[in-house]
């Protein structure tokens, strides 16, 4: 216990001891380092009654004949050092804006008396050109920092654009000062889309439009300047196909590094544009009836659905007939008006001798459900990985992880339309996305992407034979930190701190043996060995 009492006490010692270290080694850096040296005077009673400082406005060395500049003016109480007179700025506060108005001044010029505290000294006064009104012309960032200082003297510095423009020496009585807002005229600039591209777009129902610099470019730039245009929106007249022909673009402001010497003579333009009609495949759907039953209702997929506000007009058709058959499903009336460009694909409706029915396999619950008779059955086995099918549908398994594959062999008298086969998977896999190869009876090899719906993987086939069950590859599981690792952390983490605290008692030393401190040095350490000692 009284080993950690000592080790305390020794940093706690040592950090006290940097304190007046510290302030010694600040007041060395202040005696060597002397920015601002004061004017003063003897006779407080040769002090001007008002100070003021005048700005005078001018575009290309012309006084603009109706402008107005608006500067915003702050002040800062200065802390005056005791050491030597060295100014520090603090708090700003804001003051009353400083207005020019050319229109009420022939010169362009107007004065801004200082208030009468000044005559104390210690005050800073941060002048800034807040906006102007001034069409075409080009104006710098202006910022005017005035010093007073005891004793009257003034020091007063400009910058324009950031930069240190002028820098006044100290003036005894440094009053009545004029500063310069000297303007240049910006070249006027125009937008064309003379032999630019026109804009062409898909139609999406918005009338956004993505404008670039392929399709407008800027006339009056000089070479090797660098200006760019940007603009808050570009829209189209209409959102749809017939309707559609130009582009407004709006809300346009120049950029790049020399933007400043420039100037738009417009707020927005236009760009030729059109939209062309969206692709849609419509494919009606394979539908099977039972001979005597009411026809059900003729339906379709489409590729993707509909924009918003879209309507679908019509209907489909197929071929007459109320016969055991299978009927073609046409396209009928069935529109999506001008914004689309339809691709349709026939489907069918099949009147069958058949009822719907469903048989299934006991031994793997993979069930089989369509139009057909009553006495089909079916016998599913797994698929020997040594096969020749197996081979063949891996090999064609480029995405994810095989789940498991079957030979499934339907007996039936007959049936229409699709079967439905459907092969129940693990739980784990609900709302998984998976792959369903089947080998056809001509050699090739289909696929099937579908969800595993309510714990079933269904796909749609004319046939039944072996079929492949492939989904994503399962992440590998993230380690777990071990208790052994987190005490393995705990004890860095304690030795970092060790380290960091040794490392400062020895820069300490340094710095006091560094410094001539030994003295005090020597104090410390008696001290130290008097605590240990107790």
């Amino acid at each position: 216990m009284s080993k950690t009492r000592y080790i305390i006490s020794l940093i706690l010692a040592l950090l006290l001891a940097t304190v007046p270290m510290c302030a010694m080694a600040t007041e060395t850096e202040l005696e060597s380092n002397h920015p601002i040296t004061f004017f003063e005077l003897n006779n407080e009673s040769d002090l001007p009654e008002e100070y003021s400082l005048t700005l005078e406005c001018l575009v290309e060395g012309k006084v603009p004949a109706d402008a107005e500049f608006v500067f915003g003016v702050s002040e800062a109480e200065l802390i005056m050092s005791d050491i030597d007179d060295i100014a520090v700025p603090g708090t700003e506060t804001a003051i009353a804006d400083f207005v020019v108005k050319t229109k009420d001044s022939a010169d362009g010029k107007a004065a801004y008396p200082f208030p009468e505290k000044i005559k104390q000294g210690g005050v800073f006064y941060n002048i800034k050109l807040k906006s102007c009104n001034i069409k075409g012309a080009v104006i710098p960032t202006l910022e005017v920092h005035v010093y007073f200082f005891h004793g009257g003297s003034v020091k007063t510095e400009i910058f324009k654009n950031g930069e240190l423009y002028d820098d006044e020496s100290f003036d005894a009585f440094a009053f009545g000062q004029t500063v310069k807002v000297d303007c240049t005229k910006a070249v006027e600039i125009k937008v064309t889309t003379e032999g630019c591209e026109a804009l062409t777009k898909v139609y999406d129902g918005k009338l956004t439009a993505a404008v670039t610099d392929k399709n407008y470019k800027l006339l009056g730039v000089a070479e090797g300047h660098e200006v760019t245009l940007t603009f808050e929106k570009a829209e189209y007249n209409s959102a749809d196909v017939k309707k559609a022909s130009k582009i407004t673009v709006s809300g346009l402001k120049l950029g790049g590094k020399d933007a400043d010497k420039y100037t738009l003579v417009t707020d927005k333009f236009e760009v030729k544009g059109n939209v062309t009609p969206r692709p849609l495949t419509v494919t009606a759907d394979k539908l099977v009836m039972t001979l005597g039953q009411d026809e059900p209702k003729l339906t379709y997929t489409l590729s993707e659905e509909l924009i918003d506000g879209n309507k679908v007009i019509g209907s489909l058709a197929r071929e007459s007939g109320n016969g055991v058959g299978t009927y073609a499903v046409t396209r009928g009336t069935l529109s999506f008006g001008d914004n689309y460009t339809v691709t349709f694909q026939d489907g069918t409706l099949t009147i069958s001798n058949f009822s719907y029915a469903e048989v299934k396999d006991p031994a793997t619950s993979i069930k089989i459900s369509g139009h057909f008779d009553s006495t089909a059955t079916v016998k599913v086995t797994a698929l020997d990985p040594q096969s020749e099918v197996y081979t063949a549908l891996a090999n064609g398994t480029s995405w994810g992880k095989i789940v498991s594959s079957y030979d499934i062999v339907f007996t039936n008298n007959g049936f229409d339309g699709d079967l439905t086969v459907a092969i129940p998977v693990d739980g784990k896999y609900e709302g998984k996305e998976f792959a369903v190869y089947q080998q056809m009876a001509n050699g090739s090899i289909a696929c099937y992407k579908t969800v595993v719906t309510g714990g079933t993987v269904s796909v749609e086939t004319d046939e039944c034979s072996q079929f492949m069950l492939v989904t994503e590859k399962d992440e590998a599981p993230k380690e777990e930190s071990s208790a052994a690792m987190t005490v393995l952390k705990v004890i860095i983490i304690i030795l970092a701190v060790i380290i960091g605290l040794a490392l400062l008692i020895a820069l300490i030393f340094f710095g006091m043996i560094f410094f001539n401190k030994t003295e005090q040095l020597r104090k410390i350490i008696k001290a130290i060995k008097r605590l240990f000692k107790k």
